[in-house]
């Protein structure tokens, strides 16, 4: 029997259909196109009003859109564009050959409370995929590199980070409006 996200809280669901074998797109084309959507997210005129969990809905939603289109399962709770609830993190892009787990795509964790978002952000450094991503809330420019600092610090500090481990830090900076974006890819030290 298969064991379901339902069941469990442990696997997805595995569903049976047919979808081709893909993996991420190349270079930095994914960290593009994400940054490309939640800049363009940023610039919603009705934004001012939105709550956090607005925020996350949306960003979600585009975001899987952009998997869908690549035809990887995504997984993500409260948002369009899913084939199934939140598994491990807050959006996953899987790739499978029959009922095969082969590549974790994107693993995305985005928190907008700035006290629980390291505890969000080291889920990331568990995780195996192409490519991780944080979005996260910043007051202000200083805030964010801090962040920054902080997060690549974390990066370098844990035993089983791997060279070639590619993240995608985004933060929304309230003071100007906009998300600023890093690209990190981590490098023994």
């Amino acid at each position: 029997p298969c064991i379901t996200k339902q069941s469990s809280g442990l696997f997805p669901p595995r569903k049976r259909r047919k979808k081709p074998l893909h993996f991420m797109l190349e270079g930095s084309n994914m960290e593009k196109k994400i940054m490309e959507i939640l800049d363009q997210i940023a610039k919603d005129p009705d934004n001012n009003h939105w709550t956090d969990k607005k925020w996350s809905f949306r960003i979600k939603s585009e975001i899987a859109k952009i998997g869908k289109q690549q035809h990887f399962w995504v997984y993500g709770a409260q948002a369009e564009n899913v084939d199934d609830g939140e598994w491990l993190y807050d959006l996953v892009w899987l790739s499978y050959q029959g009922n095969t787990l082969i590549n974790v795509n994107l693993l995305l964790e985005s928190e907008w409370t700035p006290t629980n978002m390291y505890d969000d952000f080291q889920k990331l450094l568990l995780g195996r995929s192409e490519l991780k991503v944080m979005i996260f809330y910043s007051s202000s420019v200083s805030h964010f590199k801090e962040n920054i600092n902080r997060m690549k610090n974390e990066i370098q500090s844990f035993k089983y980070s791997m060279p070639g481990d590619k993240y995608l830090l985004s933060g929304y900076v309230n003071e100007m409006g906009e998300f600023s974006h890093e690209n990190y890819i981590h490098k023994n030290l």
